[in-house]
């Protein structure tokens, strides 16, 4: 977990990773990283359909990633957002 968690941020952090990422973070997102900046849900598995599909399946979420760059999984980090959005 403390691979995720950062300090909360300050709104200039969070206007500066914006502009890195090149779109505006959600405001519940940003309501929520004030008050734990990134981490791991107690419930990390979800269920999700296919209505075309019969089969049920379930996704997982390892990790909440913080607004900041201090920490590898963190948004604007090493493993952050960036790294999985191709060029």
């Amino acid at each position: 977990m403390d691979k995720f968690v950062l300090v909360p941020p300050t709104d200039e952090q969070i206007a500066s990773v914006e502009e890195q990422l090149v779109f505006k973070l959600p405001t519940s997102y940003i309501k929520m990283m004030k008050l734990h900046n990134g981490g791991v849900s107690r419930d990390r598995y979800f269920p999700i359909t296919d209505a075309d599909v019969a089969e049920k399946g379930r996704i997982e979420i390892s990790g909440m990633l913080g607004i900041g760059r201090e920490k590898r999984h963190s948004l604007c980090g090493e493993a952050g957002s960036r790294c999985h959005i191709p060029y």
